[in-house]
């Protein structure tokens, strides 16, 4: 039987996702005196994780994208100054 494949956005190991999952438990409870189960627990984390993570993932390639074409346009700039004019 296959493994089920991880979701794209899912890059925590089994161990960060215990402790995230064990903050959010630790947390319910602190700040509302609600006993939280570990589903319960896990489901906030996959909706959170997820949302976080596309959006991260989108910010970083706007990012990436304005910082290419800054280089490009660099590049054009430097491309003209070497062309010889004809005068």
């Amino acid at each position: 039987m296959k493994k089920p494949k991880k979701p794209a956005y899912d890059f925590l190991s089994k161990e960060d996702k215990k402790i995230l999952i064990d903050k959010i438990v630790e947390f319910f409870k602190k700040e509302y005196d609600l006993e939280l189960g570990v589903i319960a627990a896990d489901e906030i984390l996959e909706i959170t994780h997820k949302d976080i993570a596309l959006n991260a993932y989108n910010q970083s390639l706007k990012i990436t994208q304005r910082q290419i074409e800054q280089k490009l346009e660099d590049l054009q700039i430097e491309f003209d100054l070497l062309q010889k004019r004809a005068s």
